[in-house]
C-alpha cells in the first residue's frame, strides 16, 4: 500500500531532543511555569518546547519538558560560510 500511495516527506532537523522530567507539588502554577520555561528555553536556543503531564499522584504531579536544540557543530559550520 505504501509503495502505491503518495506521501509527504518531512525534513529532519539535525540536532538533539532534550527531555527533562520533574516532580512538583500540586500547588504549582503550570501556566506560570510554562511561561518561565519558554523564556529560559529561548535564551538557551531551544525550540519546539512542550510541557506534558506524565502522572498525577496523591502528593505530587510529574511533568515532562521536551524541546529541540540544533547541533552546535552544524551551527558553527553555517556561521563560517557567511
Amino acid at each position: 500500500m505504501f509503495v502505491h500511495t503518495p506521501f509527504k516527506r518531512a525534513k529532519v532537523v539535525e540536532g538533539y531532543d532534550i527531555r527533562i522530567t520533574m516532580s512538583l507539588d500540586h500547588s504549582i502554577d503550570l501556566k506560570g511555569l510554562k511561561r518561565e520555561l519558554n523564556t529560559i528555553a529561548k535564551d538557551l536556543g531551544l525550540s519546539d518546547l512542550r510541557l506534558d503531564i506524565e502522572a498525577i499522584e496523591t502528593s505530587r504531579i510529574v511533568i515532562s519538558i521536551r524541546g529541540s536544540i540544533r547541533d552546535p557543530r552544524k551551527r558553527m559550520r553555517s556561521d563560517m560560510h557567511c
